[in-house]
Formats: structure tokens, C-alpha cells, sequence
């Protein structure tokens, strides 16, 4: 996936799904429906959705009868988000907050969530925020917790 498209549609959230669809020839829709297959088990369990963008994949695992909270640093995404939320009824299971992932520490209380899922979200991070997100995402998750992530990946050149 390109660097640039990426920020292109982050910068037009209007089009963020439709582009993201086109982009990634559809395998993020199925990978947001493999999360939410590995989470079917978990009803009423308590997700945090780290760059929850539109919210898509907040709502799929809110209709599923979880309990999320979506934090991204987007306002317009947020905003797509909460209106998706709103016209789908999910406003009892969705909660939407404007967070980065480095402010994890000052969010949220020790052993909060069940699972913590981040798509997309890390490549948008340094070295350093990865490790501290990483380490904040283990803090905030209750003991048997999961970490689900899913994010592009370089490949080695050779």
C-alpha cells in the first residue's frame, strides 16, 4: 500500500472507505471481518479500537454486542465515525474519543479492556511510539487479554 494514498484519503475521510476498498482490492473488509470472527466469542467484552478512523470496524464489533471505544487524533474521521454510529443505533456500545495512541497512559486505567485491535495504526507510528504503544496496550489490558493488529509491512529488499 502507498504512503501517499494513504495520506491522501486520510486527508478526505469522506472517501476514506470507499479508497481504502479500491486500494486494498477489498482485504480490509475481510481482515476487519477476521477480527471480528476471532471476537464473536466475547460478547460484552470490552475493545478498544486504537485509529478507529470511520469507525467501521467499531460498529461491525459493536453489532456483534461488544463494548467499544474508538480513539483516533482524526477530528473529520471521528466525525464520520460518530455518524455512523449514531444512524446504525450503537450508541450504547460505541464510545468515541479524540486520543493518539501515545496518550494511552493518561486515557485509560490499568486492565480496561479485554482486547486492544489496531489496523492500520502502527505503521503511522516511530520506533518509539510502536514500543510505547505496545507497552501501554499491555498495561491497559486485563490479564488474558489480546492485542490484535494488522497493518502493512515493507517487504525486505533483496
Amino acid at each position: 500500500m502507498s504512503y501517499v494514498y494513504m495520506k491522501v484519503l486520510e486527508s478526505a475521510p469522506t472517501q476514506y472507505d470507499r479508497g481504502m476498498r479500491l486500494l486494498t482490492l477489498g482485504r480490509l473488509e475481510r481482515v476487519y471481518c477476521d477480527i471480528a470472527a476471532l471476537l464473536a466469542e466475547r460478547p460484552g467484552g470490552r475493545v478498544l479500537d486504537l485509529g478507529c478512523g470511520t469507525g467501521a470496524l467499531a460498529a461491525l464489533l459493536a453489532r456483534q454486542g461488544l463494548c467499544v471505544t474508538g480513539v483516533d487524533v482524526s477530528p473529520p474521521m471521528l466525525s464520520l465515525a460518530a455518524r455512523r454510529v449514531r444512524e446504525e443505533g450503537l450508541g450504547d456500545r460505541v464510545a468515541l474519543r479524540e486520543l493518539g495512541a501515545v496518550e494511552l497512559d493518561t486515557a485509560f486505567p490499568k486492565a480496561s479492556f479485554d482486547t486492544v485491535v489496531g489496523t492500520l495504526v502502527f505503521s503511522e507510528l516511530s520506533d518509539d511510539e510502536i514500543e510505547y504503544t505496545l507497552a501501554e496496550c499491555q498495561r491497559i489490558l486485563r490479564p488474558g487479554g489480546q492485542l490484535l493488529i494488522a497493518d502493512e509491512v515493507l517487504r525486505p529488499q533483496s
